[in-house]
């Protein structure tokens, strides 16, 4: 059901005239852009523009909706396990076009031992 806002007596006259329909209609003092901004719901405002008198009758049409953010997916176990793993970097070494960017240098980690031959063939 469409639900038709009113802010003046001619405007409210006007919509009961063409839809034939009073019960659709509420009368409000209420600025209609504010109450636009205000609604939780898309509406359609329509408002007379402003030229000057010698110009045909013109309105406006304004359409609003709320936009909602959509929510940011949490990072996979995987990404997660690896940002915590990290570790600080060591140092800074001077890299790049003169010596001008830097780039962190980590702690290398021990490189893991060859098995001996006899742990190779255990298992």
């Amino acid at each position: 059901m469409v639900r038709w806002i009113a802010f003046d007596e001619n405007t409210a006259a006007s919509i009961a005239e063409k839809t034939g329909d009073q019960a659709g209609i509420v009368k409000s003092d209420v600025d209609a852009l504010g109450l636009a901004l205000r609604s939780s719901q898309a509406s359609v405002v329509v408002v007379p523009a402003r030229t000057p008198p010698t110009e045909t009758e013109q309105v406006l049409m304004l359409k609003m909706e709320r936009k909602s953010r959509p929510e940011k997916p949490a990072p996979p176990a995987a990404k997660q396990a690896a940002r915590e793993s990290v570790s600080e970097p060591v140092g800074y070494v001077a890299t790049g076009f003169l010596g001008l960017n830097d780039e962190p240098v980590f702690e290398e980690d021990d490189p893991p031992r060859p098995k001996k031959w006899w742990q190779k063939i255990l298992g």
